[in-house]
């Protein structure tokens, strides 16, 4: 289960580039159009092109990433507490929070002088606040949110393996109460005097995103009783995750008619998360199946963090030099997404391979985790 589970770590990190690069190729066909379309046309509609339809197909598979990063994250802490001891160490919890938010801080100073490079300046108070909530880039929130169950992990983490109904139960929960308020901001509901509990359901993400990590902990624990229980569901949960991703891919549309906006920014609402619980319960009971490229994407995992932290730059830094440089090539999603996705993948690779072969190798852990 641990190889597959570097590789499937690997595949997240390669659907984390792809779904941030989706970000790019929306700024090209909503923002950047003035650069690849003929002079006087004005009745290009993103919303009913091509373009936008095959975008909206690939973000509805790698939208799973960060869901299949906590997963992980929360596997390997029920690894970590192992059979004796009934919980994680704090001494184990420190250590892993170092070496993410050291990295993490590294590449937030950079995102940020690229920002004051581009003249995007902000108040000290800003800045702090910036960094402690993870916002110099919008991937970037997921560090601080892993932060937050690893310091959590040493009191939840008996009741993944003596109470894991109720813990699942309680973090199940509490993420229909966060989807719950972000539908209501989306179909603009007036909550009136809830409104403030729903900000906090929607933006802190820890309420939202903890069950994930504690499923992971309790498949840990409870790893053979649930292959076996699973195992005998598994075509079922084959069907049930291809249903519901064609469900998921409806509801985004759906949502966004019954908001009466021609745009919303795409959101992993029900379906899709249910689809995520289909597709993870699906890789652990066929646990004979070997991925494809399971090797490259099983060395890709273990660079998976770096990659995450890393890729924002190259991603953006490619997009700009292709809109200044080359803006014909806006005009073709089949150039720009392979190119946007290559950059951000390959680069940070390159950077962690040379930084691991050279007198800099100490510093390795430090600056890519």
């Amino acid at each position: 289960m641990i190889k597959r589970l570097l590789a499937l770590n690997g595949l997240a990190a390669v659907f984390a580039v792809i779904n941030h690069a989706v970000v790019w190729e929306l700024t090209v066909m909503f923002w950047w159009t003035d650069r690849y379309l003929p002079a006087g046309t004005v009745d290009y509609v993103p919303q009913e092109s091509w373009r936008f339809f095959t975008v909206g197909l690939i973000d509805q598979v790698v939208f799973i990433a960060v869901f299949i990063f906590l997963f992980i994250s929360g596997f390997f802490n029920a690894v970590a507490a192992g059979r004796e001891q009934r919980s994680v160490p704090w001494k184990l919890v420190f250590h892993r929070v170092k070496y993410l938010l050291v990295p993490y801080l590294i590449w937030t100073l950079a995102v940020l002088a690229i920002n004051l490079v581009q003249g995007r300046t902000q108040t000290p108070w800003e800045l702090v606040k910036t960094i402690l909530l993870g916002g110099a880039s919008p991937q970037y929130y997921y560090v601080i949110l892993l932060v937050q169950l690893y310091l959590l992990s040493p009191l939840l983490v008996p009741f993944a393996r003596e109470r894991w109904k109720m813990l699942l139960a309680i973090t199940g929960l509490l993420q229909l109460l966060s989807l719950a308020a972000h539908y209501a901001a989306i179909l603009n509901f007036d909550l009136g005097r809830l409104e403030m509990a729903a900000t906090i359901l929607r933006d802190w993400h820890l309420l939202g995103y903890a069950f994930w990590f504690f499923l992971g902990t309790v498949i840990g624990f409870h790893l053979q009783e649930i292959c076996l229980r699973l195992y005998r569901w598994r075509w079922l949960l084959v069907a049930g995750m291809l249903v519901t991703f064609v469900i998921g891919f409806l509801e985004w549309g759906a949502v966004r008619d019954l908001s009466g906006r021609e745009w919303i920014s795409p959101q992993v609402i029900f379906f899709n998360r249910v689809f995520v619980l289909f597709a993870l319960l699906s890789f652990v009971a066929l646990d004979n199946l070997r991925m494809p490229f399971s090797n490259t994407l099983s060395k890709l995992g273990q660079k998976s963090y770096g990659i995450y932290l890393i890729h924002v730059v190259p991603l953006e830094i490619t997009a700009r030099l292709v809109y200044h440089i080359a803006p014909q090539l806006l005009a073709y999603q089949f150039i720009m997404m392979p190119l946007l996705v290559l950059a951000g993948i390959s680069i940070p690779v390159v950077m962690m391979e040379v930084a691991n072969r050279s007198r800099f190798r100490r510093y390795y852990k430090y600056v890519f985790g």
